[in-house]
């Protein structure tokens, strides 16, 4: 599962090919992406759109299905880097995994 942001920057992901050959992607849309298409690097590869998510654990690997989530206004990149910069992100993350950041000094 990943967010949009994060899957127009996939095709520069190390060994996003391979990724490929062993799953499929829920892609969540975010309130700024949901009317983007894939990056010309993705549209040229094997990659092919998911449309119904019910099919999504038995269809063949290398798909990805778009999800409306909730349009969010916040991602896990934001959410890193508020962290990293010293931020609280306790108020977008549950009290156990913050709580667990935070106990193992993690970024």
């Amino acid at each position: 599962v990943i967010g949009m942001d994060s899957f127009q920057q996939f095709h520069r992901w190390h060994d996003w090919q391979t990724i490929l050959t062993l799953c499929n992607l829920i892609v969540i849309d975010r309130p700024d992406t949901e009317n983007k298409s894939l990056p010309k690097a993705l549209a040229k590869s094997t990659i092919y759109q998911i449309s119904d998510p019910k099919v999504l654990s038995s269809a063949k690997r290398g798909g990805f299905y778009r999800c409306n989530a909730g349009l969010y206004p916040i991602s896990s990149t934001m959410i890193c880097g508020l962290i990293q910069s010293g931020g609280d992100a306790g108020s977008f993350l549950p009290p156990a995994v913050w709580k667990f950041i935070q106990e193992k000094n993690l970024f």
